[in-house]
């Protein structure tokens, strides 16, 4: 029942910047200090904000994998489909596909022909990414090593995970950063420096905020929050996620980007050329007679309308899309 209160928050944001940012602060604020900071060896517990502003004697030692391919003279875009690899004018006749067919956005097309038509973009080997969640499967991890750049990962203590993932460092032409309980220098093999690296964002999140901060010093970062958890657990670790963004975003002094994995079971605001689509595609496949006879069966459960009236505020109207999924629970 917290979707239309969800809604709610969401069109009163329209209103303006400063009530946008007014309601962020309110339900961000509101987190830090409802929600429990348990210690890694269980025996302090406090308010999630408290945690993150007291001092930590504790520090993480760095570990570093270099890779040992040579990155390729003649770069470029590259995409996955239907079973092979599409460049070049076939894939520029693909995305013009996607886009006449609505598959993705208009924008998402034009980044993707830029890219195409500028190959020096795909030459990473200045760019430092922190990857929160690094081993996640839908994370950027993959593309990024194959494009040569510095990955600082960020990923639970399990061998297996530090394993894989600096086995495919080493087999690129990036480099990977990760936290570690010892010095990389004392470990007698792989195995031990596996066993030694890696963080967990619930119970160690002050601690992965200070590596971070001191870690490069200059260098920009880009900040992706990959993590993910079903039902409540999703809740901690995007908080936990948020206090690292926040903080390294306030005290490093290189400067700090944030991307995100969105989904699409979510409310937010759309651009006025996918709500126009969104309306003429359902016009269109309503009148259509198996989706007459699907709507009828159903009760009117199924095919029901999603396209919402714009809501006014400063700047004009903003559309938004309610593509939340009540079963797949707070996540």
């Amino acid at each position: 029942k917290y979707v239309k209160h969800l809604v709610n928050m969401v069109e009163a944001q329209c209103k303006s910047p400063e009530d946008a940012l007014k309601v962020a602060n309110a339900g961000l604020n509101k987190a830090y200090t409802m929600f429990q900071f348990i210690s890694k060896d269980g025996k302090t517990t406090t308010s999630f904000a408290s945690a993150m502003s007291a001092a930590n004697d504790t520090k993480f030692c760095t570990g570093f994998v270099k890779g040992e391919l040579e990155a390729p003279k003649d770069k470029k875009l590259e995409i996955s489909y239907k079973g092979k690899q599409i460049s070049g004018d076939e894939l520029k006749a693909q995305v013009k596909k996607w886009v006449d067919y609505g598959t993705i956005e208009a924008s998402a097309g034009e980044a993707i022909l830029k890219c195409a038509d500028n190959p020096k973009w795909l030459d990473l080997s200045d760019r430092y990414f922190v990857l929160l969640g690094a081993g996640s499967a839908m994370g950027p991890f993959e593309i990024l090593m194959s494009l040569g750049a510095n990955v600082v990962a960020i990923d639970l203590d399990r061998p297996f995970i530090w394993k894989r993932l600096i086995e495919r460092a080493r087999n690129s032409s990036g480099s990977i950063t990760f936290p570690m309980t010892k010095e990389q220098k004392d470990c007698a093999d792989d195995a031990e420096m596996y066993a030694s690296s890696g963080c967990n964002l619930f119970t160690e999140t002050p601690l992965i905020r200070d590596w971070l901060v001191d870690l490069y010093p200059g260098k920009p970062f880009t900040v992706g929050s990959y993590a993910y958890l079903n039902g409540a657990l999703h809740v901690q670790v995007s908080l936990a996620m948020d206090a690292i963004c926040r903080d390294l975003c306030e005290r490093r002094k290189g400067g700090t980007s944030l991307a995100y994995l969105c989904t699409p079971t979510d409310l937010h605001l759309i651009p006025k050329e996918a709500h126009d689509a969104a309306l003429s595609n359902y016009k269109e496949f309503s009148k259509k007679p198996f989706c007459m006879l699907m709507k009828l069966l159903g009760g009117k459960k199924f095919l029901r309308k999603n396209v919402i009236d714009p809501v006014s505020g400063m700047g004009g109207d903003f559309y938004y899309v309610n593509g939340i999924s009540v079963a797949q629970g707070p996540n």
